[in-house]
């Protein structure tokens, strides 16, 4: 299991370890510089409090606040549906923040303490300037420059780099995932109790789910066709990473078919995790119903198949079942699919 948190503090390390987590992800590490003043030991705390635990500890500070896809500045111009976004704000050479264009107005964004990039935005054209923090001087300084300047909160405005890493992560690796929370975030939900403790976030896996596919029928018994061919669309849901409801309707030549089933994914499960890996096949085995008509076969259908992810939202199906067809003679009709799928 992976932890993910804004800081590398000794409270984040045993939030982590509480959950049950052996890698905790963080934004800001253990040592700060710059005008922030080091406390005395207080690397050395969370060392040792993530030693004791087993814990494994990783942060991404500045890279985490550029990066184009899981970065604090990209991801928030994103939240805010900005179009024509790209790179902005110089720092020690490099672009860290970002501008972007809503309503007509140009919009700079910088997380975390950027307050002093007031004069930064006001020469890219800005019309609003967006950061984490400032001092008061940094305040005053944009006030005397006229440039308007919102201060979302440190801690807010880089909740959305270890939140994308830890959805990347949960799809890449199969892994559960926790956030931890110590703030009432803008942008995370989070809770804080009555006596300054922490709820954590377990993040939301669940999801809509849309495919097509080619579906092929063969019959065994009475039936009144030996096989069957056609188009099929399916429509479900993700519980979480293991479980989704399906629904399925397919026009097969001249006949229309219907089911309703569970999917129960194994790569999701710790055992197969541990036995087999995962990269990007994800079998599943499923249980259900379904019914052809006009004929009216109807009953239980059992089957499974797998997933071949392309990337994180689209995949390759392939599935096989079969159905005891209940109408008239007991009839068994296999089915097999290949086809498309999105995640939303």
């Amino acid at each position: 299991r992976a932890a993910f948190a804004v800081d590398g503090s000794a409270r984040s390390v045993e939030a982590a370890a509480a959950a049950g987590a052996q890698l905790l992800v963080v934004h800001h590490g253990i040592r700060w510089r710059g005008h922030v003043r080091p406390l005395p030991k207080s690397a050395e705390l969370v060392v040792a409090a993530a030693k004791a635990h087993g814990l494994a500890l990783y942060a991404a500070h500045l890279p985490l606040d550029a990066h184009q896809v899981y970065g604090n500045n990209w991801e928030l111009a994103r939240s805010l549906k900005l179009k024509r976004i790209k790179g902005a704000f110089d720092y020690h050479g490099r672009a860290i923040g970002v501008i972007g264009e809503r309503d007509g107005m140009k919009i700079g964004i910088c997380s975390g303490g950027s307050g002093g990039l007031a004069a930064q935005a006001q020469a890219l054209g800005c019309d609003v300037f967006i950061t984490g923090e400032a001092d008061w001087g940094e305040v005053i300084a944009a006030e005397n420059l006229r440039m308007p300047m919102i201060c979302a909160g440190h801690y807010e405005t880089e909740t959305f780099g270890v939140t994308a890493l830890m959805k990347a992560m949960k799809k890449a690796l199969k892994l559960s995932t926790v956030f931890v929370a110590f703030a009432l975030a803008l942008f995370v939900p989070a809770a804080v109790r009555a006596d300054g403790g922490f709820t954590d976030y377990e993040e939301d896996t669940s999801a809509w789910y849309a495919g097509v596919a080619a579906e092929f029928t063969l019959t065994d018994g009475a039936a009144k066709f030996a096989r069957l061919a056609g188009p099929a669309l399916r429509v479900g849901y993700y519980f979480d990473e293991t479980l989704a409801l399906e629904g399925a309707a397919a026009l097969l030549e001249n006949r229309g078919a219907a089911s309703a089933r569970v999917l129960w994914h194994l790569a999701g499960w710790d055992w197969y995790s541990r036995m087999f890996g995962y990269e990007r096949c994800d079998p599943f085995l499923a249980v259900g119903g379904a019914a052809y008509f006009p004929e009216g076969y109807a009953g239980p259908r059992f089957g499974g198949g797998f997933y071949y992810y392309l990337t994180d939202e689209w995949a390759l199906r392939f599935d096989a079942a079969a159905t005891l067809g209940l109408a008239g003679e007991p009839t068994m009709l296999y089915t097999f699919g290949a086809g498309l799928q999105r995640s939303f």
